[in-house]
């Protein structure tokens, strides 16, 4: 009974150990079938991963020198082979490229970088050069460290490469094109800058000359024929400037095209002929007057008393107007002293009154002015004022402005409101102001100190306009 038993239990020991087995191969069979198509199915991503993006994946089997090759690139040379001979793949790199790709090569194999990527140049089947690139990595190395296998890809970037080539060519044709507009431009600035101050020197001449004549040989020798030619010269260094300005600011962005700067170069070619020419006139216009203008300013500083002065300045006026039905009135504080420049209230007095009558009084049968002069704090105020027609607002806001006139081709040249400012206020060291309304007349208001600033070149009474806009918004309109 006992030994029965025992066979019982071995034979079913057997019979549970042989369904084990049975079990057991069977889900390994199940497993290896999964695994089977696991990687199938890896392999298949991997061959329309390759596919996308025209990559060639190989793998190099370093011992047995044999290339596997996975999505070959079937437009090149090396062919559609998926085993190829290593050595065969190097006689169809570019000559210049062969040393620079075994070198990359050789250094990761010997693990002195952390993988290959390379470019070089490969012929395709239609014999032209091509770029590409590899990249890979050792994946196995023997127990000396010795590499024995390297897998990686292989990519197509001609393209890049061309544009690549392309856009470094557009890079150097536009810096050669930059610099030589550059060139031009400061060529043209250089230019117009010429004009300019050649326009400013004419006009400063022009200041000059008529500070130091009397306003009614101005008006009747020069006036007239000046006006013409320094508008237009004005006008075109206006033209001129903004110009500068604008392709200044073209170049600063980054936007000038090259008809904005065909653009510029042919207004500063025709501006700089108008303004030379224009300005040519009037310097023969300015040089005439010089030769002519008698001198009726002083040029030295000394002390005077003010009412005598002003009675001595209208006096000399009278003749101008002797049959005219002009009337001029003087109240002056006695007792007013001043160290200044009499040369300079003679013209600045003399422009005020002139302008009263020249514009205040037109078209009319009778007028007055009345000039009244006090003492205020450390220095004088001179008041002249006319019950003319008076001037509107926007006339009134530029009345200061060089070669500004409300006359312009009837006699007004536009500068002699403009030479009583800076008179006043560079040379006299005070401020002038005007008020007026339509129909209520104008008063001019003049501060002065008692005594006149220290000359700094101002004594002419010349100084540069822009300088002295600077200081007080500048106007005119005579």
């Amino acid at each position: 009974m006992d030994g029965l038993d025992a066979s019982q239990v071995q034979l079913a020991l057997l019979a549970l150990l042989a369904g084990l087995a049975l079990t057991l191969g069977w889900r390994l069979r199940r497993l290896r079938r999964r695994a089977a198509r696991e990687v199938d199915a890896a392999a298949e991503r991997l061959r329309l991963a390759l596919w996308g993006t025209g990559d060639e994946l190989w793998d190099w089997d370093l011992a047995g020198n044999r290339v596997q090759r996975l999505n070959p690139m079937r437009h090149m040379l090396a062919g559609v082979n998926e085993i190829v001979d290593a050595q065969a793949v190097l006689a169809y790199i570019h000559p210049d490229d062969v040393e620079s790709t075994l070198r990359a090569i050789t250094a990761h194999l010997k693990g002195e970088s952390d993988h290959v990527d390379t470019v070089y140049r490969a012929r395709d089947v239609d014999g032209a050069w091509r770029w590409l690139r590899a990249r890979g990595r050792v994946t196995a190395r023997g127990p000396d460290g010795r590499a024995l296998r390297i897998v990686g890809t292989t990519e197509d970037i001609t393209t890049f490469k061309h544009a690549e080539a392309e856009l470094a060519r557009a890079n150097e044709q536009l810096e050669q094109r930059v610099y030589e507009r550059t060139i031009d431009l400061e060529i043209a600035r250089d230019a117009a800058e010429q004009s300019l101050a050649d326009l400013r020197a004419t006009r400063e001449q022009l200041v000059q000359a008529e500070k130091l004549a009397a306003l009614g040989g101005l008006v009747a020798g020069v006036a007239h024929e000046i006006n013409t030619p320094l508008g237009v010269a004005v006008t075109a260094a206006s033209h001129l400037d903004g110009e500068v300005a604008r392709v200044a600011d073209l170049d600063r962005e980054g936007r000038l095209a090259r008809a904005d700067f065909d653009a510029f170069l042919a207004a500063v070619r025709d501006g700089s002929a108008l303004v030379l020419r224009n300005l040519r006139r009037a310097e023969a216009l300015v040089r005439g007057f010089k030769q002519v203008a008698a001198d009726q300013a002083s040029g030295e500083r000394r002390v005077i008393a003010l009412g005598p002065y002003l009675d001595e300045v209208l006096a000399s006026l009278r003749p101008t107007f002797r049959r005219k039905p002009w009337v001029i009135d003087l109240d002056c504080e006695d007792g007013l002293v001043l160290d200044t420049w009499p040369g300079a209230i003679y013209q600045v007095i003399v422009n005020l009154v002139m302008n009263a009558i020249v514009h205040g009084f037109a078209g009319r049968d009778a007028g007055r002015v009345q000039i009244v002069a006090r003492g205020v704090d450390d220095g004088v105020a001179i008041e002249v004022h006319d019950d003319g027609c008076g001037m509107a607002e926007d006339v009134r806001r530029r009345i200061f402005e060089p070669f500004y006139t409300t006359r312009r081709g009837q006699g007004g040249t536009g500068l002699g409101l403009h030479i009583a400012w800076n008179l006043v206020t560079r040379t006299l060291g005070g401020r002038i102001e005007v008020d007026s309304e339509p129909g209520r007349g104008t008063r001019f208001r003049i501060t002065l100190p008692r005594v006149a600033p220290a000359p700094a070149g101002a004594e002419t009474g010349a100084g540069e306009p822009e300088r002295a806009a600077a200081r007080e918004p500048p106007a005119q309109g005579t």
